[in-house]
């Protein structure tokens, strides 16, 4: 059609056509999807044409409805034009066997789909999806149609033909009916491993026709037999608990169906004894998967160490992805939650070999480079987004243009540039492929030099510093037969030379090399070999590193035996304080137990991860729970008939005096953050002992370790020394630490401490005192030996004091140091401290203080002198009311140093806050200050001043109490309004301020009436003793306090009253009138609140 998006999918080079010209090849894709193909060939010629376009429609997945392990009725028959090539008809089984496959909804075993009609491989695997029916390819045939199942007439239909690599071409149709009853179950097969020192757990294969299990036991060989339990089917095993350490117990097994019971198992039999590693029940043991190996690192950052495997195929025999668990330890502890990542949903199309964990981008959450193998596969490479289990997928360039069966990889930081890089090997004799990390950017494709271009079968790759250059080097275990091993040592400029000089690189041919691991296994301080071969006929090797760069074949003792070796990693698995080995391989799982010399003994007792019937291929170490002792995840490698699960096995050692432990966990700064080729070095005194591990992102076959350095100390209690060496050259190291059974993190630190200073540098103020105060920016040791200086007036005057680091007072990081007199007003001081005064807890040391880094100078004497304030209150006695603008009030402020502000406080006199204003500067200590009719009321106002200084010395003018000036009224402003009438409503009474008048005389007082006569005007008094009436100007010619005055006033007049004053009131007796005797009025003729 019109598609445009078209990708190349695969180049099948390494097909053929059939008898009929055929090429066939399975395309895969998610259930609802559609996929458009189309094909082109290819030779030294050039390119075909595409073909036309074939549309693929993938249809939702169904559960499925087939009756799982009942028998039918199979015949077979060669489709038409095709003849048997078999043996004779009729090809047909009455009894034949359709399984659901464990962990599958829709995936099924059939026993015998060919019956005879063709010589090839018998036994199918069948997917059913809403009826319709797939055979998987199985290596001679593929689904030639689809097939059918018709849940309704019980019938299911296989059409199949030969694939490519079967001659000659044949097609063929199996139909299945269901019986309508089953046989009696086939005899089931058992196998009992030795759980722990109570458990025991049975397991056994599907069983053709059984719909539930009968496990018997008995404590002796003969019997009695009792029933432990009756497992419902599928179920392929039980764990018996509860019994009694060193006993002897009995097992068989019955299959039962409604037909009946089939005979018994064999039986088998096994002593109940404690075990070094106990299987964990959780979410791992759901997953059949087979695996290629395990990598440990917490992939979600929570501090607990989780699991990423690079599955190989399910239990339909279909290529999956890589799978990861997620280690719940925070919340529930030993337990593990499968995590789906969703950018390697789909990516079942290679296989994956091996996962490396670290940190790509240097941002502190760990990524992954997915090494994988198969026809023109990428590697991928995924970048944490944000601990969540969200991860960016890149292809990463120049890994898909090869065909390659294997490939091992590793991280290293080659040319410690800080960044993490990556060394793929190839196999089918392709180059190597060295990925220079560019700044967490990218990866770079480096191709010089021999260690890329040397070609072989390198599917296990390993790095190493071997030499303790402090650089890494690049180890190749070429799986051919026979080779060597192929060293490179790293040249320490981005550069590596092929190493020769010793029997390992020169001479010593080993056959078929697949795995390898380095430790230091005699705690002579450098790096010894591990190398397991594949043969169950080939002995391993083991090679002590002489510390010159060559190494001596370790012949004989048990760590050397035939072990169809497919995995292997040291630990300290008893916490001894020596390296103990523990292989993964086709024959079983071996444990060797370090004496501490670096010779090897093989752990006798057969527990579960030592059984023989388990074959894993990857094994890595990890302690998941955080309890100190080394747990184990062997990554299962082949599907059994009798079938067991991934397990993940936990130490069962316990704490004690002679098993103590520390885990260091290191972040990089300077070098790459996950320190991958760092270095640590654990030495305790009592006992003598020196141990050292190499942060590695590898071990044995498609493994690696958790990243987080593990030490078993013994009895040791304190810890002499630990020692980082780090990729950036940088050493760091802790004196006698007691910080034990514990998980140590340490940050590289090359920086000595840093100093905050008090008084501050630079500082022009600084306050006097006899006290000099030194902040750390991290906890600090003051060494003896080491001293401060210090100096005043200039930076080459003679010491005025010399005072040793350790003298001083201690609170959080500061340090205080008392002075023999305080320091002066006004001087220049200058600090000087010796260099490595102060080492942190790396004994990194403080540099050098110079006299110029630590210089102050004094503040000034305190100022005592108060600023002068003059004014004349004489020149402000009153103004007269209505005043209007322009008017000023002038005083002067003046201070030995400076005036910083004058301000003069004011109120009106009824009124209780002042408001302040501020003086404008005119000149010399001059200053002015607005008078506004708004500061006063009819009483006057009432103000003060206030001058400051820089000192904060305050005056105050005047010291207590305030200025006031008083309103002066004119007859302008003071008007008694006296009307005239006749009514007794028209009465009025008034009250005369005359005390505030010029005079009290009524002539004086009511001239505006005119002169008294009787007839315009009459002013009365009454006299009580004797009564009588006394009329103005007769009987009285002035007013006084106290008395009472009757006017008759034939006309109204407005009484004015000029040259008066404002009362003599202040806001402290604001309304007091002193009164005598007699007919008081009290009024307030003043526009103000009485």
């Amino acid at each position: 059609g019109n598609n445009t998006s078209y990708s190349e999918y695969t180049e099948l080079n390494y097909l053929y056509p059939n008898t009929l010209g055929k090429w066939d090849f399975p395309i895969g894709g998610e259930p609802g999807t559609q996929l458009y193909v189309k094909v082109k060939g290819v030779n030294s010629a050039g390119s075909s044409p595409y073909s036309n376009e074939l549309v693929i429609n993938f249809p939702a997945q169904c559960t499925s409805d087939i009756p799982d392990n009942r028998s039918w009725t199979a015949v077979a028959t060669a489709d038409p034009g095709f003849t048997a090539t078999g043996s004779s008809p009729p090809f047909i089984n009455t009894a034949a066997s359709i399984r659901l496959r464990a962990g599958t909804v829709n995936t099924f075993d059939i026993d015998d789909y060919l019956l005879g009609i063709d010589n090839t491989n018998n036994n199918a695997i069948i997917d059913e999806n809403c009826g319709q029916i797939y055979l998987a390819q199985n290596g001679y045939h593929l689904t030639s149609s689809n097939g059918t199942w018709d849940p309704i007439t019980g019938k299911l239909i296989l059409k199949w033909e030969t694939t490519p690599f079967y001659d000659p071409y044949f097609k063929g149709t199996t139909e299945f009916t269901l019986n309508a009853s089953d046989p009696v179950p086939n005899t089931p097969d058992i196998q009992i491993y030795l759980y722990s020192g109570t458990e025991v757990l049975i397991n056994w294969g599907q069983t053709n026709f059984a719909s539930d299990f009968t496990l018997q036991r008995a404590t002796n060989a003969g019997g009695p037999y009792t029933t432990v339990a009756n497992i419902t089917y599928p179920s392929v095993f039980y764990l018996d608990k509860n019994l009694t350490t060193g006993a002897t117990y009995y097992y068989r097994l019955l299959a039962n169906n409604a037909t009946g019971s089939s005979a018994p198992s064999s039986v088998k039999s096994i002593q109940v004894q404690n075990v070094l590693f106990r299987p964990v029940e959780n979410d791992i043991q759901l997953n059949f998967e087979n695996q290629q190996g395990v990598s440990w690192g917490d992939l979600d950052g929570d501090g607990w160490e989780d699991i990423a495997s690079p599955s190989f195929i399910n239990n339909a025999g279909q290529s999956v992805p890589p799978v990861f668990y997620k280690n719940l330890g925070a919340t529930n502890p030993g337990q593990f939650e499968r995590k789906t990542i969703a950018v390697l949903a789909n990516e079942n199309t290679a296989v994956s070999r091996m996962i490396n964990i670290f940190d790509f981008n240097n941002d502190g959450k760990l990524d992954m480079y997915i090494a994988r193998s198969g026809t023109l596969v990428s590697d991928l490479l995924l970048i944490n987004n944000d601990n969540d289990w969200t991860f960016t997928k890149t292809i990463v360039p120049t890994t898909d243009n090869y065909l390659t069966g294997f490939r091992g990889s590793a991280v290293l930081d080659y040319n410690k540039d800080g960044y993490a890089d990556i060394f793929a090997g190839q196999d089918n004799s392709n180059r190597a492929i060295l990925l220079r990390n560019n700044n967490g950017s990218s990866l770079v494709d480096e191709p010089i030099g021999t260690v890329v271009q040397d070609v072989g079968l390198e599917r296990t790759i390993s790095t190493i510093d071997f030499d303790n250059d402090n650089d890494l080097d690049i180890f190749i275990f070429d799986y051919a037969n026979p080779a060597k091993v192929r060293g490179y040592k790293n040249n320490g400029d981005g550069t590596f030379t092929k190493i020769t000089g010793s029997p390992l690189f020169d001479s010593d041919l080993i056959i078929n090399m697949r795995t390898a691991s380095w430790g230091d296994i005699d705690n002579d301080g450098d790096f010894d070999l591990y190398i397991g071969t594949q043969p169950s006929s080939i002995a391993n090797r083991l090679y002590v590193n002489n510390g010159n760069g060559t190494f001596t074949s370790a012949s004989g003792g048990d760590i050397t035996q035939v072990s169809a070796a497919y995995g292997s990693t040291f630990g300290d698995i008893d916490n001894d304080g020596d390296l103990d080995l523990v292989s993964a391989g086709f024959l079983s799982n071996i444990i060797f137990l370090n004496d501490g010399t670096g010779n090897f003994t093989k752990y006798a007792q057969e527990e579960m991860l030592t059984h023989p019937d388990i074959f894993s291929i990857g094994i890595a170490m990890c302690d998941f729970d955080r309890d100190g002792f080394l747990d184990i995840y062997p990554s299962k490698g082949q599907t059994n008939a009798i079938d067991l699960p991934n397990l993940l096995y936990k130490n069962t050692l316990n704490p004690s005096g002679s098993r103590h432990w520390l885990e260091v966990k290191l972040v990089g700064t300077a070098s790459n953050r996950s320190a991958i080729g760092a270095k640590v070095k654990v030495v305790t005194s009592s006992p003598s002992r020196t141990q050292i591990r190499e942060i590695s992102a590898r071990t044995g076959y498609g493994s690696a370790n958790s990243l987080i350095a593990h030490f078993g100390l013994g009895s040791a209690t304190i810890i002499s020394q630990l020692i980082i060496t780090w990729p950036s050259g940088a050493v760091q190291t802790l004196n006698n630490l007691t910080t034990i059974d514990q998980v140590l993190t340490i940050e590289e630190d090359v920086a000595g401490p840093t100093f905050t200073f008090n008084p501050s540098h630079n500082s022009t103020s600084a306050p006097i005192g006899n006290k000099l105060d030194i902040t750390l920016n991290e906890n600090a040791t003051p060494v003896a030996g080491k001293f401060i200086t210090i100096r005043k007036t200039s930076v080459g005057s003679t010491p005025i004091q010399t005072i040793a680091v350790t003298a001083g007072t201690v609170n959080g990081n500061t340090f205080s140091y008392t002075l023999s007199a305080s320091t002066e007003y006004e001087k220049d001081y200058f600090i000087s401290i010796d260099a490595g005064a102060f080492v942190d807890k790396y004994q990194n040391g403080s540099l050098a203080v110079a006299p110029t880094e630590w210089t102050f100078k004094t503040e000034e004497a305190p100022d005592l002198t108060f600023p002068i304030i003059t004014f004349n209150p004489n020149d402000y006695i009153s103004l007269p009311k209505g005043f209007g603008t322009g008017n000023k009030i002038v005083a002067l402020a003046s201070d030995n140093k400076s005036v910083t502000s004058f301000s003069m406080y004011y109120r009106k006199v009824t009124a209780t806050q002042y408001n302040q204003v501020f003086g404008s500067f005119t000149s010399g200590s001059s200053y002015e200050y607005p008078l506004l009719e708004s500061f006063f009321d009819d009483m006057g106002m009432e103000f003060y001043f206030e001058a400051k200084d820089a000192a904060g010395n305050t005056t105050r003018s005047p010291a207590t109490g305030n200025y006031r000036i008083i309103l002066e009224f004119d007859d302008t402003n003071t008007t008694l309004s006296i009307a005239s009438g006749a009514g007794a409503n028209n009465y009025q009474i008034r009250s005369v301020p005359f005390e505030n008048l010029p005079s009290n005389e009524i002539s004086v007082l009511f001239d505006e009436l005119g002169q008294p006569d009787g007839t315009k005007y009459r002013i009365l008094r009454y006299k009580n003793n004797p009564e009588s009436w006394l009329e103005y100007p007769n009987g009285f010619n002035s007013v006084a306090r106290g008395e009472g005055y009757f006017m008759l006033v034939r006309e109204g007049a407005n009484i004015k009253f000029g040259s008066a004053s404002a009362p003599t009131n202040s806001q402290g007796n604001l309304f007091t009138i002193n009164l005598v005797a007699g007919w008081n009025l009290i009024g307030n003729p003043y526009t103000v609140t009485a």
